[in-house]
């Protein structure tokens, strides 16, 4: 290119960077979409895991709450 684009030179120009932003905005989307989905997931693993302490900690109050009230009808 000598000296000045001419127009259909720069709307090759623009097209194409237009075309880069938009491949670039795509990846970007893609990649936040996993992240944000990975982020889910692990929310949803730490909520079970504390589901399932909450659950055995209340079993085991139940054992130790249906042990006591044995004693008291023992003693």
């Amino acid at each position: 290119m000598e000296g000045d684009p001419s127009f259909e030179e720069l709307d090759a120009m623009v097209a194409e960077k237009k075309r880069k932003s938009e491949e670039e905005n795509e990846s970007r989307r893609k990649r936040e979409e996993e992240e944000r989905k990975k982020r889910e997931e692990e929310r949803a693993r730490r909520d079970a895991e504390m589901h399932n302490r909450n659950v055995d900690g209340m079993s085991a109050f139940g054992q130790f709450q249906n042990r006591d009230d044995q004693n008291n009808k023992q003693g």
